[in-house]
């Protein structure tokens, strides 16, 4: 089934929506991350990955999720280590 412009469009912001939602959840959490907001970020960037396949960011769309993913991921190993040091 092809999708025209408008079905991507469609996708696109439903995608959005996902994520702003997740985002949401995300910042009220608690500080310790279990194993399903670990599970829920994997799931926001298959997402985001998806939308990206429907459409296709410019290189500066893609330096600033590839800045992102790096902060986030920074942020989640600092939350370990503290966790870590508080056992």
């Amino acid at each position: 089934m092809r999708r025209g412009r408008r079905g991507k469009q469609l996708v696109a912001a439903s995608m959005a929506g996902c994520l702003a939602i997740g985002a949401a959840i995300f910042i009220t959490s608690c500080e310790r991350e279990g194993p399903a907001e670990r599970l829920g970020k994997e799931v926001d960037r298959a997402v985001e990955d998806a939308r990206d396949a429907l459409c296709d960011p410019g290189p500066a769309e893609r330096a600033g999720k590839n800045i992102d993913r790096a902060v986030e991921d920074a942020q989640d190993r600092a939350a370990r280590a503290v966790d870590a040091e508080g056992r």
